[in-house]
């Protein structure tokens, strides 16, 4: 069994209300089907970070807004989390490591790029996550969980391994993983091979993929939530 991570009293403190409302809104979503590989990644609008270093290394300057697919990269790594969530805190360390050895590697330094999503999470609350645990990759608001839903309502945290290809842009999911997972070696390897394989393979192998159906009932009732 993992370890929980101690919560930040400052995110616990903002999190209470905002924390009960994302559990209602995941909890009502009954059989979504889980975004599997082989699948085309949803085109969701995202808001473009405020910060210049963030925007510098997911080369998606000047605009106020932008999809996953714009990122100039060959594979990206989208981490759907939010930030009260305790496997995800105890995620974030991990992928930390992972961040700085694919930095650190010439050929996947511009190849692969690392953005988290946070789910039902806000501006204030993702700083807070990212000072705290000091995470150096950019993670995007989503806040009405727009992209939580395109993508099935997963629980978090949920890994999504996408490979763009082409001129049009091409996305599709070349990989998945739910829960927490702190080989981040085996992942970087993964990725790795996945910049040389074709949108071609990956599409053919996702057809032989069950897809995951995922249903989530609550417990409790809404009045006692």
């Amino acid at each position: 069994m993992l370890k929980r991570s101690p919560l930040i009293p400052i995110l616990l403190g903002l999190g209470i209300a905002i924390g009960v409302f994302g559990l209602i809104t995941e909890l009502r979503a009954q059989e979504n089907p889980l975004i599997k590989e082989g699948d085309p990644f949803p085109g969701v609008i995202l808001k473009t970070p405020g910060d210049a270093k963030d925007r510098a290394y997911l080369e998606i300057s000047g605009k106020e807004n932008f999809a996953i697919k714009e990122i100039k990269a060959k594979v990206i790594l989208v981490e759907i989390m939010n930030v009260y969530c305790a496997s995800c805190q105890n995620l974030a360390p991990i992928y930390n490591k992972l961040f700085a050895l694919i930095q650190s590697t010439p050929e996947t330094k511009k190849g692969i790029k690392m953005i988290g999503v946070a789910a039902g999470n806000n501006d204030q609350e993702i700083k807070i996550f990212r000072d705290h645990f000091q995470v150096p990759y950019p993670i995007i608001p989503d806040k009405k969980y727009i992209m939580h839903a395109a993508i099935g309502g997963s629980p978090t945290p949920f890994s999504i391994i996408v490979r763009r290809e082409g001129k049009e842009k091409y996305v599709l999911v070349a990989g998945t993983h739910l829960g927490f997972d702190e080989h981040y070696e085996e992942l970087f390897q993964k990725m790795k091979r996945l910049m040389s394989v074709d949108l071609t393979t990956i599409r053919k192998k996702g057809e032989k993929t069950k897809r995951k159906v995922l249903t989530i009932q609550s417990p409790y009732s809404e009045g006692e939530l």
